[in-house]
């Protein structure tokens, strides 16, 4: 047999709106929606864009030794060639670490 106090409130809040006019009805369920609706007033929290990395790290690369200007046998230019591509890999490697660490 249930108590009297767990059938009373039940029974209590199932009536309590019936017992409410057409308009205190519509009255409340306006302000119960208002109320709700604040909530989606608030502020958002808004997340930065992602931050550019700085000129200061973001330095060009180094090309290599320049090019001679007159006559040059093939083997130095080779080795001049080779040079140059040597200091573009490190540079493409520094600047691909450096993307990839960066924040996002």
């Amino acid at each position: 047999m249930r108590s009297a106090v767990s059938y009373w409130l039940p029974s209590r809040l199932a009536r309590w709106p019936r017992r409410l006019h057409s308009a205190q009805r519509w009255r409340w369920a306006i302000w119960c929606f208002l109320l709700a609706a604040l909530t989606a007033c608030g502020q958002q929290p808004v997340s930065p864009g992602p931050t550019p990395i700085p000129a200061g790290l973001d330095r060009p690369c180094f090309p290599g030794p320049a090019l001679p200007a007159g006559d040059v046998t093939v083997s130095a230019l080779l080795e001049i060639l080779a040079q140059r591509e040597a200091a573009a890999r490190e540079c493409r490697a520094r600047a691909d670490a450096l993307r990839a660490a960066w924040p996002r």
